[in-house]
């Protein structure tokens, strides 16, 4: 037997909530605090529909950093710490993208561009 499982919205809408399972699937959505156990298994969710999109790209974000810094890297200032924080951001949407290849995926294109724009503000900073 299947049911289904509705609310209110603050506005008085109705609202199917069919992706609930048990009325114990209710309580947990509409609790203000969740337990660490909520928190894990909604962690766990957003990794598994993250990964069918991203795939393991992690594994070679290592790969294309040395490829672009062969020589290492030393950071001994804030900004330099910043600038790197940003490279490493556009690089992780870089392989983001590449992973969806031949597809787009217009969420890192967006992230690409805010970020290189990030990156002209700090080296534009003591000019």
């Amino acid at each position: 037997m299947s049911e289904t499982f509705a609310t209110r919205t603050r506005m008085g809408e109705m609202k199917i909530m069919s992706d609930l399972k048990t009325i114990g699937d209710v309580v947990r959505k509409h609790r203000k605090t969740k337990s660490p156990i909520d928190c894990m298994e909604e962690a766990l969710e957003t990794f598994k529909e993250r990964n069918k999109i991203y795939g393991d790209n992690y594994h070679r974000h290592g790969k294309v950093m040395m490829a672009l810094f062969p020589k290492g890297v030393t950071l001994s200032t804030e900004k330099e710490w910043n600038r790197f924080g940003i490279v490493n951001m556009i690089v992780a949407k870089m392989t983001r993208y590449a992973e969806n290849w031949p597809k787009s995926h217009e969420d890192s294109v967006h992230d690409l561009g805010v970020y290189a724009f990030m990156l002209q503000s700090l080296d534009n900073e003591d000019k």
